[in-house]
């Protein structure tokens, strides 16, 4: 019997970003593809995920319980040692520091921490430093979420690059398909009018480059002398001070708006309902709203980094990272240029196609199956 072990207590936080995502997802594809006659799976957490419903056949959890911090490590880790599993699978962020006779696959989804140390923490920098260490070194086989973040380790790990296979992440389409009049209603609960805001999504934090696009947006607004308003979706993160302090300093601190995390409902209306997305991010390992933006038909203005041209290709404007005013023209290009918009999303609804998560269900198994 071949039995995967996979951590899943990412899942039992109250909300979903990113990680929380892709783990979510891409299991709810995984649980629909049959296992072979002599395989089984086991997700590991602190408590039942609900929100993944009635597991299929060959399913089962381990409820490990742990008061405290560690689990991973601690709770998780003496569970591999004394049942290991034959292949224990981290899709999150870490492997636990212990286990014995199982082969593991982890999951790398960026290097950021090494290519743009300046926008983390020294503690977030020197964790995910051991993290990363211990994955390069115990995994049998590496999942990474774009060929971007796999180059990425070849050129800095290449002990490791025989081990590694790009399954990118995807959407589920269904979950961004809103009417109109949801639209409007979300949108007028916001105090917004469609057409009539840009919008950005992600953690508000330095990684993400909200200080310049709050910069692009002063030039944008002092040359045009437009309404247009500027909304940031998400929770604030690293640097936060820093972005709140320029956002109430700003000659437009008036019109940027900061609602922070918002329901997926209303994060798909709010999508829908803008000018087009910002994505200005320094570096990303893929960047899931670049997907969700497609989805719903919203043209995309993003920085010109190699994981965004792997991700849209032609169907977004590209801006240099540190350029705010060449982001100030994008601003006004895609709000005049009513045919470039038809362009993009024409483009983005045929890339959007290459992603979907029951390829990245296959794909992963491919790899379980391979160790």
């Amino acid at each position: 019997m071949k039995t995967y072990g996979i951590s899943v207590d990412a899942l039992t936080l109250p909300r979903y970003t990113g990680v929380e995502r892709y783990v979510f997802s891409l299991l709810k594809a995984m649980m629909q593809e049959p296992l072979y006659k002599d395989e089984r799976v086991i997700l590991y957490s602190s408590k039942p995920i609900l929100a993944l419903g009635d597991l299929p056949y060959g399913w089962s959890y381990k409820i490990l319980n742990w008061s405290g911090k560690g689990w991973t490590h601690f709770r998780l880790g003496f569970e591999l040692v004394f049942h290991p599993p034959t292949v224990f699978v981290a899709l999150a962020h870490e492997v636990p520091l212990l286990h014995r006779q199982s082969k593991i696959v982890g999951t790398i989804h960026d290097l950021a921490f090494l290519i743009t140390p300046s926008v983390y923490s020294l503690w977030a920098r020197w964790r995910q430093r051991l993290a990363l260490g211990h994955t390069l070194n115990d995994a049998a086989a590496i999942i990474t979420v774009s060929q971007t973040t796999k180059n990425d380790i070849a050129k800095r790990f290449s002990h490791c690059a025989d081990k590694m296979t790009a399954v990118p992440l995807a959407i589920d389409c269904q979950d961004f398909s809103i009417s109109s009049p949801e639209i409007e209603a979300v949108l007028k609960a916001y105090g917004l009018k469609r057409g009539e805001y840009f919008v950005a999504v992600g953690r508000i934090e330095k990684k993400k480059n909200h200080l310049l696009l709050i910069k692009a947006f002063e030039f944008y607004k002092e040359k045009t002398g437009s309404k247009v308003r500027l909304l940031f979706l998400g929770s604030f993160g690293y640097g936060a001070s820093e972005i709140q302090n320029r956002i109430q300093t700003s000659f437009v601190g008036q019109d940027i708006l900061t609602p922070g995390f918002v329901s997926d409902v209303h994060k798909a209306a709010l999508l829908a309902g803008a000018t087009a997305l910002l994505f200005a991010s320094t570096y990303e390992g893929f960047g899931l709203p670049l997907l969700e933006a497609m989805a719903v038909g919203t043209p995309i203005i993003c920085s010109d980094i190699p994981s965004s041209h792997e991700v849209v290709q032609d169907a977004a404007i590209f801006c240099e990272v540190k350029d705010s005013r060449q982001w100030a023209l994008a601003l006004e290009r895609i709000e005049q240029d009513k045919e470039l918009v038809r362009v993009l999303n024409t483009a983005g609804k045929k890339r959007l196609g290459d992603f979907n998560w029951r390829s990245s269900a296959r794909k992963t198994f491919k790899v379980l199956r391979s160790v």
